[in-house]
């Protein structure tokens, strides 16, 4: 009796593990379905997040466009006689040949002493982005028009994704430096924020050379950043023209 017991639950037994045999298991391909259509998630909110900061550059790069625009009308309104004789920060927003390019930030009728420094950092921040997306693709066109470099080491702006205003940022932010923040209050009582900072030429060089290789771009590095140099010194002169006319 007790054997058929034994005999009975064995067979139970086997007729479970029959069951569990053969319950549909995920196959392969489905695992690879899935996989690609998480790549696919991971890649739409990295463009996402790309066209979003495109966004604020572009809104970031409107306010700083008005307010240099507002600050030139109020300089043509001077009276006769009056003059501005210094611009704060100036000095140290200039360009140091081979060294260091600076950015400035001005902004004007400020309600408080913080916001004007809050203000004046964040148009100085754009300003040295400006300068260099202008120096980067300056530098691309100089590098990629140069017949001494082989085709297949040429470099292009549409070859990025999202230009060259992602890679300039990312630089910015890790490199720029604060050296200079002044604060005036004018009769009525508001503020004026003054803000210079500074890349050193190296960390700049370093930054973009590790953004172009995150990048995978194959490119000629020595004869690249040899033509970002030559456009630097140049716009270095004119930056020096320009701050020392009063012309920001």
């Amino acid at each position: 009796m007790t054997g058929a017991i034994l005999s009975g639950c064995g067979t139970k037994k086997q007729a479970t593990q029959s069951t569990l045999q053969n319950v549909p298991t995920q196959s392969s391909s489905e695992d690879d379905e899935i996989a690609r259509l998480r790549r696919e998630l991971e890649l739409q909110k990295l463009k996402n997040e790309i066209e979003k900061q495109k966004m604020q550059w572009d809104m970031d790069m409107d306010d700083f466009r008005a307010e240099q625009e507002e600050r030139r009308r109020n300089r043509q309104r001077m009276v006769k006689g009056e003059q501005r004789l210094v611009t704060l920060c100036a000095r140290q927003a200039m360009d140091s040949i081979g060294i260091t390019m600076g950015g400035l930030g001005i902004v004007e009728e400020r309600p408080d002493r913080n916001r004007a420094i809050v203000d004046a950092n964040r148009a100085a921040m754009i300003d040295i982005a400006t300068r260099l997306t202008s120096l980067v693709e300056g530098s691309i066109d100089d590098y990629s028009k140069d017949v001494n470099v082989p085709s297949n080491k040429k470099m292009y702006q549409s070859s990025f994704e999202g230009g060259t205003t992602v890679i300039v940022q990312k630089v910015v932010d890790k490199y720029a430096n604060v050296v200079c923040r002044e604060i005036t209050q004018n009769s009525t009582g508001s503020f004026t924020g003054y803000v210079a900072v500074q890349m050193m030429l190296q960390d700049t060089k370093r930054g973009l050379a590790d953004e172009l290789e995150v990048l995978k771009v194959d490119y000629d590095k020595a004869k690249y950043f040899e033509k970002l140099e030559a456009r630097l010194e140049a716009m270095a002169a004119q930056r020096k023209a320009d701050l020392e006319s009063g012309n920001f």
